[in-house]
């Protein structure tokens, strides 16, 4: 997305120019500082097949012009020409003009109206569009401010350096303190679109831990979070062996992670001993292996730090006592810590699905890059279908990733989303198969354009045309009748073109695998249909 422009904001915008806002009322804002600017300029054609509008955005840090002590960020999000158009006039220019809503403006208006605790509060913004004289003739310009939290940010492009300079007890407090955001964050519906140290500040005479940078919408919910796997996602904790969470054989031994100290894990007043899968501690026992055994009531706070366990991780896997943290010091390791499940939603959620090859790691950049390389790779080997078709004009980009172009932060977010949407539809597509029983192979290791082609071939064949005929039929049939009832569901908003994939392997699978006619599929479709919140 270069461009050969270096700055897209020369015009009023310098500092000591000061920005006045409208909404939710009318406040002004001194710039101080430029602190970066990032372009997203498209072509005509990228236009056309993603729907991207091209624009450019800069943070600024700023200032109550009448109280410099009360700083704040703000962001300027400008629609820019495509490129090859910068010298078109202003007309040709201004016929590019869209409306577009940021979706950091999206989240901090939601988290702010929510009263979220954890993150940074939306000061103001305005939404405007551009006179003649802009870049792009009425299209759109955007200004939000929102508060600059208190503490130090634990990441930065290198990793999480900064956290772990902290003395071993504050990291603690930490880990401790992230166990207790992290699900009021999703509560509230949002997650940290890059999940790592750099989205994390700490305020130590507080103890408040808050996420910041851009946020994107969580899906629904299928199980409680698994902090262990967040933990170190977040790079709060060092798993050793490195772990893939997608990996089925992980043991949810945590017990060799770098952590630290021993203590307790707590929420609220709820300390938690973890010891490896299967074993008990070997320290001594707090209250029965069995919560509410012999009488004892685990009380609320317990109960609603249960809420998060599975019901096969409890309790053998976890002792839990409302007790005082230096009780316990000389058993309690949060090294071992296996903690609970991670969010699942539909295969439309932005937050990273745990069955998927590869989950987030890290911040924007070295890291980051690496884990969607990852994804690409696995979709790009799965017989995705040709790369021609309008549903599947995001593999060009796919392409340039995999032979090591950078791509800007935007890019990267929207290609995460369009294969987080696409393999975990391929995944729900083969547990379709796997519980009707048909014996067929994996949805990711078959070419359904293959068998597609070789059977319209056959169809025109003199010798075997009738029975070839009859099963294309029977498969256009089918998958029509699956479209017809949304098996799949549709991608959400910055998730891309339908995939067709899933529902020409469902079809086929059905047609290949059984001998029951097109009645009896549909019927068969409709107790998937049924069944479908149990199944995924």
């Amino acid at each position: 997305m270069s461009s050969s422009f270096s700055t897209w904001f020369l015009k009023g915008i310098n500092p000591g120019s000061v920005i006045t806002l409208n909404q939710p009322f009318s406040s002004q804002w001194k710039i101080l500082e430029k602190l970066n600017e990032h372009e997203f300029q498209v072509n005509k054609e990228e236009n056309n097949d993603y729907g991207f509008c091209s624009f450019a955005s800069a943070k600024f840090q700023c200032c109550d012009p009448k109280q410099r002590s009360k700083e704040a960020f703000m962001r300027i999000y400008i629609q820019v020409p495509h490129r090859k158009t910068e010298m078109d006039d202003a007309n040709t220019r201004g016929q590019q003009a869209t409306t577009f809503t940021p979706p950091e403006l999206l989240a901090y208006q939601d988290l702010t109206q929510k009263h979220s605790i954890n993150t940074p509060k939306l000061i103001g913004y305005k939404t405007d569009t551009q006179d003649r004289s802009g870049l792009v003739p009425g299209g759109f310009i955007i200004w939000l401010v929102w508060e600059i939290v208190p503490g130090r940010r634990l990441g930065d492009s290198n990793g999480a350096g900064p956290f772990w300079a902290l003395e071993s007890d504050e990291r603690e407090r930490v880990r401790t303190e992230f166990v207790k955001a992290l699900p009021k964050l999703v509560e509230n519906g949002w997650f940290p679109t890059v999940s790592g140290a750099s989205s994390l500040v700490w305020h130590r005479d507080t103890e408040t831990l808050y996420f910041v940078g851009r946020f994107s919408k969580t899906g629904k919910r299928k199980r409680p979070i698994e902090f262990a796997e967040w933990i170190a996602t977040f790079e709060l904790a060092k798993p050793v062996p490195p772990v893939r969470w997608g990996d089925d054989d992980w043991d949810k031994d945590t017990s060799r992670w770098e952590c630290s100290t021993f203590q307790p894990w707590k929420v609220g007043n709820v300390y938690v001993i973890c010891t490896k899968p299967n074993e008990m501690s070997t320290g001594r026992t707090i209250i029965p292996q069995s919560i509410g055994e012999d009488g004892i009531e685990p009380g609320a706070e317990t109960r609603e730090f249960l809420s998060f366990c599975p019901p096969e991780m409890q309790p053998s896997r976890r002792i839990i006592a409302q007790r005082g943290p230096n009780d316990w010091q000389d058993i309690a390791s949060p090294e071992n810590d296996s903690s609970t499940h991670q969010p699942s939603g539909e295969s439309s959620t932005l937050i990273p699905d745990p069955t998927a090859a590869l989950g987030f790691t890290g911040s924007i950049g070295r890291g980051y890059q690496n884990v969607v390389k990852g994804k690409a790779r696995i979709y790009m080997d799965s017989f995705p279908g040709p790369d021609n078709t309008g549903a599947n004009a995001v593999h060009s980009r796919l392409k340039q990733l995999l032979t090591g172009k950078k791509c800007h932060e935007e890019v990267l977010v929207y290609l995460n989303d369009n294969l987080d949407y696409r393999l975990a539809a391929m995944q729900l597509a083969s547990r379709y198969v796997s519980f009707l029983e048909l014996q067929f192979p994996d949805g990711l290791t078959f070419d359904t354009e293959a068998w597609c082609n070789d059977l319209a071939l056959k169809a025109v064949n003199d010798d075997c045309s009738t029975d070839a005929q009859s099963k294309l039929e029977k498969y256009k049939q089918v998958r029509g009748y699956i479209m017809d009832t949304d098996l799949f569901g549709r991608p959400m908003v910055g998730q891309g073109f339908w995939y067709t994939k899933p529902t020409e392997y469902l079809a086929i699978a059905l047609v290949e695998s059984s001998s029951l006619s097109i009645d009896d599929i549909c019927d068969t479709i409709d107790r998937l249909v049924r069944r479908k919140a149990h199944i995924h």
